[in-house]
């Protein structure tokens, strides 16, 4: 059975299991860590005591980089398949005014592509911004294949540029 539930950031079974479906595709790994579990990743830690920074300010930096999060409301579905996470969606929103949500982050493992699993957690995206928030941006590595996918959904590109990253908005 598939089914897509709604995340808690307060519960470590839903954070670790994105971290490690994250860590296993090597997907947007900092951010993800960032985000999820509100610090800085191991790898970020290490790289910043070897450029001779303290731990104390790295600390102190680890407050300032997650107060920004204060001032956004974040969701997170989980895709389940026989009570197993095998994608997720995350999408934010200013707490403020504003009728604006971006899509940030949507996963499906590998093992699991090409079975309209995607297509399942952008409509539960596109159906809860509809209702709450209809004017939606999203970000992501642009590939032909993910043009493709955010094309049927009406979203048009501001950069198409082959590349890291990039935004584009619907229609």
């Amino acid at each position: 059975m598939t089914e897509i539930i709604i995340g808690d950031f307060s519960n470590k079974q839903h954070t670790n299991a994105v971290v490690k479906l994250a860590l296993q595709h090597d997907f947007y790994i900092e951010q993800i860590w960032n985000m999820v579990l509100r610090k800085l990743s191991p790898s970020t830690k290490k790289h910043l005591l070897n450029a001779g920074i303290s731990q104390n300010k790295i600390l102190e930096m680890e407050k300032q980089a997650f107060e920004m999060y204060e001032d956004f409301h974040w969701e997170f579905r989980l895709l389940m398949k026989d009570n197993k996470v095998i994608g997720f969606s995350f999408w934010d929103y200013p707490k403020k005014e504003g009728k604006g949500v971006c899509l940030e982050f949507l996963l499906v493992d590998n093992a699991e592509r090409n079975n309209k699993y995607g297509t399942l957690l952008m409509d539960d995206f596109i159906k809860w911004a509809d209702a709450n928030r209809p004017e939606i941006k999203i970000q992501f590595k642009n590939t032909p294949m993910l043009r493709a996918f955010y094309t049927k959904y009406g979203f048009i590109g501001v950069n198409n540029a082959d590349g890291w990253l990039t935004e584009w908005y619907r229609n």
